[in-house]
């Protein structure tokens, strides 16, 4: 297309909502860009993402809908489902709400690409080239629209991971082998700050924190 692409980036420590030409709503996560032509002309709609999106993708039979991440792209009909991809991370995840996707993957293009059902969750290892599916609860993954993380199971690293984004701080650990310590619970990030989570991982762990300006310390 001739036009510009339009880009639209949520800052850290932010979400930003929109809607695209063809009536798609997408939302996006605090640290996130996407690109794409604003009159999404063409046989396929296409976006480019870098970072964590959630799309309602409207459904138009002979035109498909197209996320392209790093490692990833997602082709759509018609359908709800979140993309996590921040060239930071070594693992892009696609979740399916509802409807039906295909993953094809940029390193092997002669890959058969790989279909979803309503429910699954593709987590893509990048650099081992790994690709797992599972049956999951999908809300885990798309809470954070809501202004809500939920940690089932999750090691320390992905939390820190998350928090350093929504606030964008930077979070040390005294000793290294902490980050393997799992945790459950619930940060909501709406009306809450950097301390509210903080005092959430004390409450729930042994550890402690100190805050130095940006940096935080965990020990």
């Amino acid at each position: 297309s001739s036009q510009p692409a339009s880009t639209i980036t949520a800052p850290l420590g932010q979400t930003a909502e929109c809607v695209l030409a063809d009536g798609t709503q997408v939302w996006l996560n605090s640290g996130t860009t996407i690109r794409f032509d604003p009159a999404l002309t063409g046989k396929k709609r296409i976006v480019s993402l870098e970072g964590e999106a959630y799309f309602k993708v409207v459904k138009m039979q002979n035109r498909p809908f197209i996320v392209h991440t790093a490692a990833l792209s997602v082709k759509v009909l018609g359908t709800s489902f979140n993309v996590r991809a921040y060239p930071d991370e070594d693992q892009t995840t696609a979740v399916l709400e509802e409807g039906s996707i295909e993953l094809g993957f940029k390193s092997s293009p002669g890959q058969v690409p790989v279909k979803l059902t309503q429910g699954e969750c593709a987590s893509f290892q990048i650099t081992a080239k790994k690709l797992q599916v599972e049956k999951t609860d999908t809300y885990l993954h798309t809470a954070w629209r809501e202004g809500k993380y939920i940690f089932k199971d999750a090691d320390l690293e992905t939390i820190i991971r998350r928090l350093e984004k929504l606030y964008d701080i930077r979070i040390h650990l005294k000793d290294s082998s902490l980050k393997n310590n799992r945790f459950r619970g619930i940060f909501e990030y709406k009306n809450q700050n950097v301390f509210d989570a903080l005092e959430t991982i004390e409450r729930t762990t042994s550890l402690k924190y100190r805050m130095d300006g940006r940096d935080i310390w965990l020990e």
